[in-house]
């Protein structure tokens, strides 16, 4: 993220010479413009500009100010551009409107600013060059503030498979922020970052919870499997009605998080309609006994040794 107008010329596209800004090869050293003064968070320039009456909209390298404004997260000057004219539902080179960069740099206030003006539906849903609606971006940061925020002007949560849109089949997260929540439930983090996974999961769980009360999609087999670290989401995801066609993957899985276990084995043993899940248990026994009598090594390669006396534990907790 760029601050000043240094760092915003060192952002420019490839295919964008920064000695075309003028004679000089250093930019910073030209006459101050709009969008370097917006860089700079010089409020009095930009004022100036605004007096003098440039062209609000009128873009430079390819940045519109206002998309700018919101991704340095000014919240004077963005509402200055506004009051002087500056369109919401204008696109930068890179696909972005103002709204998917204040989503994406987490500047809450800004956002309620842009919704103040009644964006239209193509607004609030814009897909940016990173595939990302607004409310993916604010999945992603697990920024629940802005979610909810998106919800309640009726961002989508779901979007229809489009066989011709070549993204949804390279990158099907965009389509879905609870996939984008759901993936940040991640080991790799747990293990490099602990104090700030811990408070990321419980943002997770009311995300979660926020997009399964819009409507979000619960169809996606593998969201148990990826869930299992969270016991809290792996409830939230079963009394929601999620598909649980994969859920013997995650039992599977959750033997080296027993807080999820009792859920998902609770879940299994009702859609067996069984009164108890000890029988059902049973089944997993011999089951995974004749894939070790087949696969040896499975136990040693895939850390599963602990499957058999964990799982034994929980059938005689669960009687």
């Amino acid at each position: 993220m760029f601050t000043n107008s240094s760092s915003f010329f060192q952002e420019l596209s490839p295919n964008t010479s920064i000695s075309s800004a003028g004679e000089d090869d250093n930019p910073t050293s030209h006459r101050p413009t709009l969008v370097t003064d917006i860089c700079d968070q010089n409020v009095a320039g930009v004022e100036k500009f605004i007096k003098d009456g440039i062209d609000v909209d009128c873009a430079e390298h390819g940045s519109l100010p206002l998309c700018v404004a919101s991704k340095v997260g000014n919240l004077a000057i963005v509402d200055m551009l506004i009051k002087a004219g500056a369109r919401v539902d204008k696109m930068d080179d890179n696909m972005n409107m103002p709204l998917n960069l204040a989503a994406k740099y987490g500047h809450t206030k800004i956002v309620e600013r842009i919704l103040k003006e009644n964006p239209s539906e193509d607004v609030i849903n814009n897909i940016d060059a990173d595939n990302h609606t607004p409310l993916v971006s604010a999945a992603t940061n697990l920024d629940i503030a802005i979610l909810k925020q998106l919800l309640h002007v009726g961002a989508k949560v779901n979007y229809p498979h489009d066989p011709d849109d070549k993204r949804t089949y390279y990158n099907p997260t965009w389509r879905f922020p609870l996939s984008a929540v759901i993936r940040r439930i991640d080991p790799v983090r747990r293990d490099m970052f602990s104090f700030e996974y811990e408070m990321d999961m419980h943002c997770v769980v009311d995300c979660v919870t926020e997009l399964i009360k819009a409507g979000a999609d619960l169809s996606d087999k593998s969201y148990l499997v990826k869930a299992v670290e969270n016991p809290e989401v792996v409830r939230v995801l079963l009394d929601s009605g999620c598909n649980t066609e994969k859920i013997m993957d995650a039992i599977f899985e959750a033997m080296q998080h027993p807080e999820a276990a009792p859920h998902l084995i609770k879940a299994e043993s009702n859609r067996w309609n069984e009164s108890t899940p000890t029988i059902r248990m049973k089944l997993y026994f011999s089951t995974w006994e004749d894939i070790l009598k087949h696969e040896p090594t499975y136990g040693r390669t895939n850390n599963s040794s602990l499957f058999i006396p964990k799982i034994m534990a929980m059938k005689c907790h669960h009687k």
